[in-house]
């Protein structure tokens, strides 16, 4: 991981810089997604990231999400690891509460070993409606506190070959999944946001007890963030956890069609304490798959410079 002070002085491309599928431009596509996959990983981007929700709903605090396409990252994951050889593959965010600990436990090992150990699972609760909750027949009021656990469980479930676990939400008697991963598949937090201290507090504690790494989604020089990450660090020493040790990738866009400010942000998220940023280059306006491709090439020539 980065060394945490906060100097500024090293140049921006030293920090990894993935890219997000731009799932919410273009549709079902299964030419696109092989080509944009095997694009990034050829231009030398560090990961490639996409978002989850099992189920999407027609409710007033989502609207439009109905006709917006949303792969299962397992599927395509799975499906993009057998064309592309090196590119980490991040989950951004899955939805666990959402799912069944066990059957994603089984579904992320074989994903990890099919890719070579290139499964990276960003989790969180979801930002999207109770109605998502509700129709998967999940419990909304103790999704934080189940995903602890769950996060727990699915270690048990990659380290051991059988597992007893008794939980306020599992009980797993003598049971396992096979074959095993042969290693922690890493396993970030996204959320944190201050701005909503309901909701940001038990984050941050949560991820500093289980948690590998975050994924903050607000910009690096917002005061906000920058006291998350300060509480962060707190958080982690109280559980004996050296703050260097633990990940932190920013976000960036592209939508200036500035270089300078692109290179400005990435050197902006270092200065933060991240060790990686991901690209997402959507609201670009763009409509043909090449563009896109076009796009994130003009992208990583500039930064790399």
């Amino acid at each position: 991981m980065t060394d945490r002070a906060a100097d500024g002085t090293a140049a921006p491309e030293a920090l990894p810089v993935g890219v997000f599928l731009p799932y919410t431009e273009i549709g079902p596509d299964p030419s696109f997604l092989r080509d944009f996959a095997q694009a990034a990983e050829d231009l030398g981007y560090s990961e490639l990231h996409i978002p989850d929700h099992p189920v999407r709903v027609d409710a007033p605090a989502a609207p439009g999400s109905l006709r917006s396409t949303m792969y299962d990252p397992f599927v395509l994951f799975a499906n993009l690891a057998a064309c592309t050889e090196t590119i980490e593959l991040v989950t951004s965010i899955l939805v666990l509460p959402q799912r069944q600990t066990v059957l994603v436990a089984k579904q992320a090992a074989e994903l990890d070993i099919v890719s070579s150990q290139r499964l990276r699972l960003g989790l969180g609760t979801g930002a999207g409606p109770r109605a998502e909750y509700d129709a998967l027949g999940a419990d909304y009021p103790s999704r934080g506190r189940r995903q602890e656990e769950q996060v727990r469980l699915l270690r048990l479930l990659w380290r051991q070959d059988t597992v007893d676990f008794h939980g306020e939400f599992h009980e797993v008697e003598g049971a396992g999944i096979h074959p095993l991963p042969g290693r922690d598949i890493p396993i970030w937090f996204g959320g944190g946001d201050s701005r909503n201290a309901q909701t940001a507090e038990p984050v941050l504690r949560r991820m500093a007890r289980v948690g590998d790494g975050w994924l903050p989604l607000f910009p690096p020089d917002d005061a906000a963030a920058l006291q998350a990450r300060d509480r962060l660090f707190g958080y982690l020493r109280e559980e004996g956890r050296d703050p260097a040790t633990f990940g932190i990738e920013g976000f960036t866009h592209m939508r200036s069609g500035d270089p300078e400010r692109w290179r400005e942000r990435i050197a902006a998220w270092r200065e933060f304490g991240a060790d990686r940023v991901c690209l997402r280059p959507m609201g670009l306006r763009l409509t043909e798959p090449g563009a896109f491709i076009d796009a994130i090439r003009r992208y990583r020539e500039a930064v790399s410079r």
